[in-house]
C-alpha cells in the first residue's frame, strides 16, 4: 500500500535536494585546494632548494643567523613571483627546508621540503639497480 508523504518530510525532501548543489560545491573547491596549483607549488619547490643550498653554504652557528639565510635565499628565488612566504623552517641536524607560500590573491597553498645530498653521497631512493652486473644510469641530483 502507498503511503503518504507528510508536508514535513515533503520540505526535508525538497531541501535535501536544494542542498546538493551546495554540497557538489563545497567538496569541488575542497578538492581544488587539495590539488593546489602547480605554479606556486613550483614556486615553493625552487624557493625550498634555494634555502637549502644557502643552509648548507651557511657557516652561521645561530638558529637565527640560519633563518636569515634561507630566508634571504627563498625570497630571492621567489622574486616578483604571486606568492608569500608564510613560514621558512630550517633544520640544520637534517639538512632540510621547509618552505609553505600563500597566494595572496587566490589564497591557494603550497608546501615544499628540501633536503641538501652532499656530492658523492647516493640518496637513498635513487640507488642504481644492478641487471647482469651492469650498474643502472647515475641518479640526477638538482
Amino acid at each position: 500500500m502507498l503511503r503518504r508523504e507528510s508536508p514535513a518530510e515533503r520540505l526535508g525532501s525538497l531541501l535535501a535536494l536544494a542542498m546538493l548543489p551546495l554540497v557538489a560545491i563545497a567538496i569541488y573547491a575542497f578538492m581544488a585546494r587539495a590539488h593546489g596549483h602547480p605554479h606556486l607549488q613550483q614556486i615553493a619547490d625552487e624557493a625550498a632548494i634555494a634555502g637549502v643550498h644557502a643552509l648548507a653554504a651557511s657557516d652561521h652557528s645561530t638558529e637565527a643567523g640560519r633563518h636569515a639565510a634561507t630566508t634571504v635565499a627563498a625570497r630571492r628565488a621567489i622574486g616578483d613571483q604571486p606568492a608569500t612566504i608564510r613560514s621558512v623552517t630550517p633544520s640544520a641536524d637534517k639538512l632540510s627546508v621547509s618552505i609553505e607560500l600563500v597566494d595572496p590573491a587566490s589564497n591557494a597553498e603550497a608546501t615544499s621540503i628540501a633536503r641538501y645530498v652532499p656530492p658523492g653521497v647516493r640518496p637513498a631512493g635513487q640507488q642504481a639497480a644492478a641487471v647482469s652486473g651492469h650498474a643502472g644510469p647515475v641518479a640526477h641530483r638538482f
